[in-house]
């Protein structure tokens, strides 16, 4: 298992905040066991991922609870309508200590127009009992009726002294020396953290 795997944050104590803003909007929301729509922006490798990950733990959303699409693999809005029929029935009727389901739509942007459009409506009519996360690299790509219908949050890498802590931690748990000449280059030359996660690897 690699070790972005290995070390993927299962709570608000492991995910790498980049900053007090965000940790304490979304502890908030995790503090009321109750999240909003959520759209996460952010380059690749910045923790997009990671922070959906960290939000299903800490609600203990069940899996059978959790949909996860990616937005390239849907075409047009017949393709997203039907995913989501099948999806929705199969964890609508599960009996789950859940709070609600979870809908991640991962690589949004590769959404069609056509697409978005149905989203609209469909997150109207379900969000009694739905929360959507979208994930994208190109916020601009997706359109302004599914940005009103989220909090929108940029996620940013973790500053370079959660970095390094965090890099020194996992290299004691495996085994690995970690020179300070070699941890100084890795969390200055402006490397995302999956990508210093990949070196130790």
């Amino acid at each position: 298992m690699k070790l972005t795997q290995r070390y993927a944050p299962t709570s608000r104590h492991t995910y790498l905040w980049p900053n007090i803003e965000t940790y304490t909007q979304i502890a908030a929301y995790l503090d009321r066991n109750d999240l909003p729509h959520l759209l996460l922006h952010g380059k690749p490798g910045t923790g997009k991922t990671s922070m959906v990950q960290m939000l299903m733990a800490e609600l203990a959303i069940d899996p059978i609870n959790c949909i996860n699409i990616n937005g390239s693999a849907l075409t047009d809005k017949r393709g997203i309508e039907q995913v989501l029929e099948d999806q929705l029935q199969r964890t609508f009727t599960a009996f789950t200590k859940s709070p609600f389901s979870v809908i991640i739509l991962e690589e949004a942007d590769e959404l069609t127009a056509k697409a978005q459009n149905f989203l609209k409506k469909y997150i109207d009519d379900t969000e009694h009992r739905c929360r959507y996360i979208f994930t994208t690299n190109h916020p601009k790509k997706i359109n302004t009726a599914l940005h009103s219908r989220c909090t929108v949050l940029e996620i940013r890498e973790p500053n370079t002294r959660m970095a390094r802590a965090r890099l020194q931690q996992i290299a004691q748990q495996e085994g690995h020396t970690l020179p300070q000449a070699t941890l100084d280059t890795m969390v200055n030359r402006n490397a995302t953290f999956r990508q210093m996660l990949n070196e130790l690897d």
